[in-house]
């Protein structure tokens, strides 16, 4: 029973995260609209009540977003918001023979570069921020025999937190 109580309190836990980090988002799409000519979002109670309590300050720092970061990092979506979390572990599971093609057809002959590449993928929390890895930042074809051989063979790799 205390393990459902954990677990239920971990659960509480990532909803309130949530809740923070939407109302970041929802203050940073205010400050946006409100310097564009669009209509302004009109601030919750929550927000208003905030403001009102929090120091004020003159200055603003511009938000510097990084190109290339941005186009690395999957776009969040309700149906990726709420996957499951998993665990990845690649290391030490190929075959000398699963290495060899790997490396030969995917990473051009370079071991150490599929080794780099698998040590990524273990450090990653979702099935799909995997998928994006491979296909926006790596450019691998999952569709082709060999690139959909590595996406079975990462994903027999993974367990379910």
């Amino acid at each position: 029973m205390s393990e459902v109580n954990g677990n239920g309190a971990r659960l509480v836990e990532r909803i309130d995260q949530l809740i923070r980090e939407l109302t970041e988002i929802r203050d940073e799409v205010t400050a946006l609209s409100e310097s564009s000519s669009e209509t302004p979002v009109d601030p919750t109670i929550e927000e208003v009540t905030e403001e009102a309590t929090s120091p004020e300050s003159d200055e603003t720092t511009p938000i510097v977003v990084d190109e290339e970061l941005e186009e690395k990092v999957p776009e969040l979506t309700l149906e990726t918001a709420f996957e499951p979390m998993v665990d990845f572990h690649t290391a030490g599971q190929l075959s000398v023979a699963d290495s060899f093609f790997f490396a030969n057809e995917l990473f051009g002959g370079n071991r150490p570069e599929l080794n780099r590449v698998l040590s990524e993928i273990d450090r990653l929390s979702s099935v799909s921020q995997m998928r994006h890895y491979l296909t926006e930042t790596l450019d691998l074809n999952v569709e082709s025999d060999e690139g959909k051989r590595f996406y079975d063979f990462v994903l027999s790799c993974s367990t379910r937190r």
